[in-house]
């Protein structure tokens, strides 16, 4: 074997220190060889290195021969100085094989350079030893280098022991870590509620608030309606009054009229009074021509019948004053006779006043008989509906606080199971992270046979290798597939059992979701069937409360005393009116915070779908 041999190098061997940038590195490197350059000159043959240089391909055929057959480099030391030259020129690479050929060539050379004991010595032992002793030297060389891969493996093996312990490490500070933000995720959710909460006790002291002032202003605004409608009730009873008054003058003038008109009827017509007109010219004709036949009569008879005259004279007078008392007594009855008629007129009249005014009253007495009857009967109606709308209210709110009691248990149900999900996430990443640390103790255990195993084969073969050393690798190949198989087994195994835990805590954990959400879903039920009553009850209330008032109306137009009804509903009702309010704001509370439960249990109903989502995504991952 010539000297040009030249021996690969092993995995082992000791690379040059490295540097950070190449440029200074370069720099670096052939500074600190420029300080030895008169030792590498006054040494080095170039006919021993460049065959290695040429190897590791920084010198080229060029490079070669200008050192060896340039007529101006017949010096050895000058030929050192070029080849020196040209390999500062190949920067790092020049450098690295040019200390890989002193090592091989010269150790002693390489060790007052670098500081460092020389690894290979085969080219000087080949070239001082012959080919002869090359076998044993290479076993023993191949001895050492086990030796020194078992000491590397060993290191690797404690090295791979430290970082399963903090690969170990890391997954429990991970699952740690998933441990303190899922509870975090709780506090920063408790204090979204708590902000929450806070937000709507704001809004509510606010709207209780202006509710409050609204009720003022309405009762201000109630009280003034009030006296007005009391100011208009006495307008309309001056009114009323007045107009009774008119009809009354109106029957009175009516009546007048009508006997003037009866009187006008009964006058005799103007045929018989010119009828009667002319029988009484007709009469005094006859007469004026009697007395002209008398005082004929008279002149002639005067004196005979003077006497006679004086007799009739005297019966006349006598007569006359008969006459003129009988005419007085007329007179005087016909007087009479007046003022009783005008008695009997007046007396018929204050009869048909009376009588009117009676069957005006009566006719008042019977409406307001038939609308105290209808009164009474409607506040019978209302106390009785009244008292069925206090029992059903009652009723309402025993199942009200039934039904709040049953959500607070569902609530803390609810909550319960939260935080059982959230330990079963918790424990599902501690048994993800005892997974991962089973599959990596594992994979550790089975490097670990496999590499003993093939240290104490190595070793075996590098003792019999001249012997056995086809059988020695059939039997090891045969042991290494037989523990291979053994570590997959357990491998299986381990993975099985850990996947059935994992698949165990999965369906745990989707039972208890399916429940959380049949458990939202029952709440938000029962929540809507006791919202319907309470809607269908405050909707007779405000039905009662509208009779109420039309009643209440309804006596003050007809001249009832509110006071004396307020209080008759009163005594019925057993409650005063400020509870009856004060029952009416309850309602409204309790309307508003079943609103805000029914869209706090939406949200959190939305809240889980989004959080199983995410797990599930999470699980597939």
């Amino acid at each position: 074997m010539s000297g040009d041999v030249v021996l690969r190098r092993k995995t082992t061997e000791k690379p040059p220190p490295a540097m950070s940038d190449p440029e200074d590195t370069d720099d670096e490197c052939w500074n600190a060889l420029e300080a030895h350059r008169v030792k590498l000159i006054a040494i080095i043959d170039p006919t021993r290195i460049t065959p290695y240089l040429r190897q590791c391909r920084v010198l080229n055929r060029d490079d070669e021969e200008q050192v060896f057959n340039d007529p101006s480099l017949v010096v050895r030391r000058r030929k050192v100085g070029v080849l020196l030259d040209i390999l500062q020129r190949t920067g790092k690479k020049g450098y690295v094989a040019f200390l890989e050929s002193l090592e091989l060539y010269y150790p002693q050379l390489y060790k007052k350079i670098t500081g460092n004991d020389p690894a290979r010595v085969f080219s000087m032992i080949i070239d001082t030893a012959g080919e002869s002793t090359l076998t044993q030297l290479l076993m023993n060389e191949i001895l050492k280098l086990q030796q020194v891969i078992q000491d590397e493996r060993r290191k690797a093996k404690e090295l791979s022991v430290q970082l399963g312990a903090k690969e170990d490490c890391i997954r429990q500070l991970q699952v740690k870590d998933s441990e303190l933000r899922k509870h975090q995720e709780r506090v920063q959710k408790m204090k979204e509620e708590r902000d929450h909460f806070s937000e709507e006790l704001r809004k509510l002291k606010d709207e209780n608030y202006d509710l409050a002032m609204k009720y003022a202003t309405q009762s201000e605004e109630k009280n003034t309606a009030l006296m007005r409608s009391r100011d208009l009730q006495l307008e309309i009873d001056r009114l009323k009054h007045k107009l009774m008054k008119a009809e009354d003058d109106c029957n009175v003038e009516r009546k007048h009229t009508m006997k003037l008109k009866h009187a006008m009827q009964q006058r005799p017509s103007q045929d018989v009074i010119y009828e009667l007109q002319r029988e009484k010219d007709l009469l005094k004709a006859k007469l004026q021509e009697l007395e002209t036949a008398l005082q004929i009569s008279k002149d002639g008879k005067a004196a005979k019948n003077r006497l006679y005259i004086q007799t009739l004279e005297d019966d006349r007078r006598q007569a006359l004053q008969e006459h003129q008392d009988l005419v007085n007594n007329i007179y005087n009855l016909r007087k009479d006779l007046r003022q009783a008629e005008d008695l009997r007129d007046k007396f018929m009249e204050e009869k048909e006043v009376a009588e009117l005014q009676c069957l005006t009253l009566r006719k008042d007495s019977k409406m307001y008989k038939e609308r105290i009857e209808a009164i009474l009967q409607q506040m019978e109606e209302v106390s009785i509906e009244r008292d069925q709308a206090m029992l059903t209210r009652e009723q309402f709110h025993q199942q009200y606080s039934k039904s709040l009691k049953d959500k607070d248990s569902y609530r803390k149900q609810l909550r319960e199971l939260g935080e059982k999900c959230d330990d079963l996430q918790i424990q599902l990443f501690r048994t993800e992270g005892q997974l991962l640390a089973a599959e990596t103790k594992l994979k550790q255990q089975e490097p670990a046979t496999s590499m003993s195993d093939f240290d104490e084969n190595s070793s075996r073969s590098s003792q019999e290798i001249s012997i056995q050393g086809s059988l020695d690798e059939d039997n090891l190949l045969k042991n290494g597939v037989q523990e291979m198989t053994l570590a997959d087994t357990r491998l299986d195994n381990s993975t099985t059992q850990m996947s059935w835990e994992f698949v165990e805590v999965r369906q745990r954990f989707s039972i208890i979701c399916y429940l959380t959400a049949m458990a939202l879903c029952i709440i938000e039920c029962f929540i809507e069937r006791c919202a319907s009553p309470f809607q269908h009850f405050m909707v007779e209330q405000e039905k009662v409360q509208s009779e109420e008032g039309d009643i209440r109306d309804q006596s003050v137009v007809e001249g009832f005393n509110p006071t004396i009804f307020h209080c008759s509903l009163q005594k019925k009702a057993g409650r005063p009116i400020m509870q009856r309010r004060a029952g009416r704001q309850r309602k409204a509370k309790n309307k508003e915070e079943l609103r805000r439960v029914s869209k706090k249990e939406g949200d959190e109903i939305k809240r889980w779908h989004t959080r199983e989502r995410r797990l599930g995504q999470h699980n597939r991952k």
